[in-house]
């Protein structure tokens, strides 16, 4: 069994998803204008020096070849309260943070983008065209995405990914 989620223990997100938008630290500006892109980054809250690296580098720009690009950080609680006093004064700095009221863990990353799903189409709905959601380790060419994202000539929904064939199963439970 993966640590956490014993055998007996439901996977039902439904379970573990507050009807009620419940964040414990949500930006006053989430979603209050239009966006051609809304870029989510799933992050962990000691992971302080992944999203300055991004505020630093392809996060930084909110008008990318004349659309509107907006940035936040989606994270879990931690129970270290250390860190969680340090999220606090980042999320005062930067305005970008939204922390859910679940523990932030590996194995909690499902709940993560069920929470994140909620409150784009709690919020976001109207005011927001294209969503991506990415992890805090890696790098984006928003420029690019644009490009294609404007290239599209249709109007219906649009969902990417990659997928891999073939792939196996990873049963050793200290990998990622």
């Amino acid at each position: 069994s993966v640590e956490g989620w014993g055998y007996n223990t439901t996977r039902d997100t439904s379970q573990y998803i507050l009807n009620n938008l419940s964040a414990h630290i949500f930006p006053e500006h989430f979603c209050d204008h239009e966006s051609f892109l809304l870029v989510m980054v799933c992050s962990g809250p000691s992971n302080i020096d992944a999203r300055n690296a991004i505020r630093e580098t392809w996060g930084h720009e909110r008008i990318i070849l004349g659309n509107n690009v907006s940035l936040f950080f989606l994270l879990g609680e931690t129970a270290n309260s250390s860190i969680q006093y340090d999220v606090m004064l980042e999320s005062d700095r930067f305005g970008d943070i939204i922390e859910e009221r679940f523990t932030d863990s590996y194995n909690n990353l499902t709940i993560k983008s069920v929470v994140m799903l909620k409150l784009v189409s709690s919020y976001c709905a109207n005011s927001t065209k294209y969503l991506l959601k990415i992890d805090d380790d890696m790098f984006v060419n928003v420029h690019l995405i644009l490009k294609m994202l404007m290239a599209r000539n249709s109007s219906t929904d649009l969902l990417m990914g990659k997928l891999i064939c073939g792939a196996r199963p990873i049963k050793d439970t200290n990998s990622k």
